[in-house]
Formats: C-alpha cells, structure tokens, sequence
C-alpha cells in the first residue's frame, strides 16, 4: 500500500476528537460521523493511487446456525480422515494433532464459523480481481508482490493458523475448480514474473501467497486494515441503516468488476446426498 495513504489518513485521524479513539490512539470507525466518513472516502480512498474494493457479504438473518453447523460436515470428514491415515502409518504425533485440529474446528461458535467460511471467497475473488485489473491498468509487474493481510481476531499466530490455512487450502481448492484463476495467454506464452513464481509444469501453486505471504496483523500496526474496517463501516451503515449515502456513492465506483456487492447465502448441507467420488482427497493424486 502506498505511503501517500498512509499520509492521508494520519492527517484525517490527527483532525479527529481523541474520544473517537482506544487506548493504542485507534479511530473507532463505528464512532465516526457520517461528515468524517465522507472525508475518508474522498481523501483516503478517492485520492491516486485508488484503493479498490472486492466487496462481499452475508446476511446472518437469512443464514440460520443450523444451516452454517450443517457446512462443518465435510471438512470434518476430511479431517477426521486424516486422523485415521496418520495413525495406520503409525505417525501418532500427526494424528493428535490433527485431533486437535478436529476440536477447534468443532468448537467455532457461529461468528467464527461465518467468518472462516466467507474469508476463503473473499481472497479467491480479490486474487481473480487483481489479475483482471492490473492487466487493464497496465501494472501487472506489481502482482508477483502479493500479499494477504488480515485483521487478528480468533485466528492468530500459532496452531490456530496452521489449522485456518488447511481449511482454506481445501476452500481454494474447490473454489478453483469452479471458477478458475485467469490465464494470460500471452504470459504463458511469452514468460512472465507471475507465472515463473506461481507456476510449475503448467500447474499453479500459490503456497508462497496463500501461506507465506498471508499474514494476521494486529489493526493497530496496520494502516490497511483500518482502511478495509472503515470501508467496511460505510458499507454496513449504508445498506443496515440507509445511511453514509454520500460516502458510499464515493466509494462504489471503486468496486471491482460488480458494482455492487457480492451477496451470499449458504445452503444447507447433507453428508448423506454426496457420493462416494466426492470424498475422494484430492491430494492423493499430487
């Protein structure tokens, strides 16, 4: 993120009442006025270089718990598989920890759950979008510098990270096969940075992004997740409450390729309507 916004929004918080901040001197966007909002959208995110968005959400009252509970089925399915493949290859130290990994899972209470589960397509569409429009702007040579921050809540540091990043490989994995990530032709063709670092054999991982490059950061120590929470406080005030209209008409020509936001509803899971081929683990065969 460039440092002219980092600039910008230091002079934006600096003009604020310290009421509007907690104690590390944080702006609670919550707390702003809808004026304060407007002047972030049009000083902050309207201001070269732009700040683009890739907006998804879900509606919790039309996402019942037991239709969310009902999607922890499969990926504990494939966990519980792998608790049973370490301990017939003797490898016990593996399996308690994937057993580990199986009560966390378990015991994400329905805020968490919702949030693991919307993270996966919220990065997939913001990597197919930052491909389709650095093309257009004429600036993919800034791709191969890619990088996830995401603001630390009850995923952090540790085991609880290594446990997300295997639920979010199985979610990528079935992301792409649905709709797969943009191929430049010319790329593959002529060489290019992105597919040197992300290719191999005609074959894309993205190990180095998803998992290298993919960090959860406190927002404190990070001036762009306050922009993605301030963003997000606009967006919510606009479509809960009808409010922030002016800020949110400033920031909707910044929404990439949909120009409105992504809605999505979860559908309720049966175990028992899958077939045997739809269990096979896909990893077997790389």
């Amino acid at each position: 993120m460039p440092m002219k916004l980092r600039k910008n929004n230091l002079q934006i918080g600096k003009a604020l009442s310290s009421v509007l901040k907690n104690s590390k001197g944080e702006i609670k966007s919550s707390l702003l006025s809808d004026l304060d909002l407007d002047k972030f959208a049009e000083r902050v995110m309207n201001t070269d270089p732009l700040v683009h968005i890739t907006p998804i959400s879900i509606i919790p009252a039309e996402n019942p718990h037991d239709v969310v509970v009902s999607q922890k089925e499969l990926p504990l399915a494939g966990i519980y598989d792998g608790i049973i493949r370490y301990n017939k290859r003797g490898m016990f130290k593996q399996a308690r920890t994937w057993q580990d990994f199986s009560n966390w899972f378990r015991n994400l209470n329905y805020q968490q759950h919702i949030k693991l589960i919307m993270l996966a397509p919220i990065m997939y569409k913001s990597l197919n979008n930052a491909i389709i429009f650095s093309v257009a702007g004429n600036n993919d040579f800034e791709l191969i510098d890619m990088s996830y921050k995401i603001d630390e809540d009850f995923i952090k540091s540790g085991s609880t990270s290594i446990f997300w990043h295997i639920i979010l490989r199985g979610q990528l994995y079935d992301l792409s096969r649905k709709n797969p990530i943009p191929e430049i032709h010319e790329w593959v063709e002529n060489g290019h940075p992105f597919i040197e670092k992300y290719y191999s054999k005609d074959v894309a991982n993205f190990k180095t992004l998803f998992w290298d490059n993919c960090k959860f950061v406190k927002s404190h120590e990070s001036f762009e997740i306050r922009i993605a929470d301030t963003v997000c406080t606009i967006l919510s005030k606009y479509t809960n409450d009808k409010a922030c209209e002016d800020a949110y008409l400033k920031l909707k020509p910044l929404f990439l390729l949909e120009d409105r936001m992504i809605l999505y509803k979860l559908n309720r899971f049966d175990i028992n309507n899958f077939g045997e081929e739809q269990f096979l683990n896909p990893w077997d065969k790389l």
